[in-house]
């Protein structure tokens, strides 16, 4: 679900998240997942900031809370992208204790 009003906007989703590899021995139990975030969208580019909470299954069953910040900007036909996420748990921050991702869209002509 998206709500926009000018540049500002707001999103939020549920799912299930299941592994569907077929040469895995054991395969992860299905995931539940929540997100939400909200952030500003301009012709020059936009930011945002999501939390994303993560039910991971089996026997000890716990969740595993994110929080993130985007950027993206427009330039012509390319949109760059930088975000940073951070765990906001001690079970999240037992796996990792931040990750960044760096990349670039293109429109297809």
């Amino acid at each position: 679900m998206i709500a926009r009003t000018g540049g500002l906007f707001a999103r939020a989703d549920v799912g299930v998240d299941i592994n569907l590899a077929a040469d895995q021995s054991e395969r992860a139990a299905p995931m539940l997942h929540v997100a939400a975030g909200v952030g500003y969208d301009s012709p020059a580019g936009l930011v945002a900031v999501e939390t994303a909470h993560l039910r991971v299954g089996g026997d000890g069953r716990r969740w595993l809370d994110v929080i993130g910040i985007s950027a993206r900007f427009h330039v012509d036909a390319f949109h760059p992208y930088v975000a940073i996420a951070v765990p906001l748990d001690a079970d999240a921050t037992a796996s990792v204790t931040a990750a960044a991702t760096l990349g670039l869209d293109a429109n297809l002509p």
